[in-house]
């Protein structure tokens, strides 16, 4: 069974995405609400994915990333956001992130784009610059 840890600092979003990943087969081994505690999950538990907001208050997506990269740099990492401007994203892909997926997204293409992730696919789509933040094509 695949696992994963949730990070988003929106309480509802990651109970809600939680429990639809464990209703389609998919252990959650823990949630947290920023990056630090993104870092501090995935050292405990090793997850086979981490699915990780970007904009969170104190410790950002960015911030989780660059700790989990120096502690295990092939951890699969898939971020969840809602914005991303030039010099984000930009940075997102120059550390290596895994999977870069736009809010909203529709659960379905979410479980296929994990699932390739984990296959050792790099799911980095399009980058459209749209009223300063990124429009994202997500492959399906």
């Amino acid at each position: 069974m695949l696992s994963a840890i949730v990070v988003d600092d929106e309480t509802d979003l990651r109970t809600s995405l939680s429990e639809y990943l464990e209703i389609k087969g998919v252990s959650i081994l823990a949630t947290g609400q920023n990056g630090k505690d993104a870092f501090e999950l995935y050292q405990h538990h090793k997850p086979d994915v981490v699915l990780l907001d970007f904009l969170m208050p104190q410790y950002d997506g960015l911030y989780a990333i660059t700790r989990i990269r120096d502690f295990d740099p092939d951890a699969k990492i898939v971020m969840l956001t809602a914005s991303v401007g030039d010099d984000t994203f930009k940075r997102l892909v120059d550390n290596d992130v895994s999977g870069i997926i736009y809010k909203p997204y529709d659960m379905d293409v979410l479980i296929n784009n994990i699932e390739r992730v984990i296959a050792g696919e790099r799911i980095i789509p399009k980058y459209r610059p749209w009223k300063n933040s990124a429009r994202l094509d997500i492959p399906q």
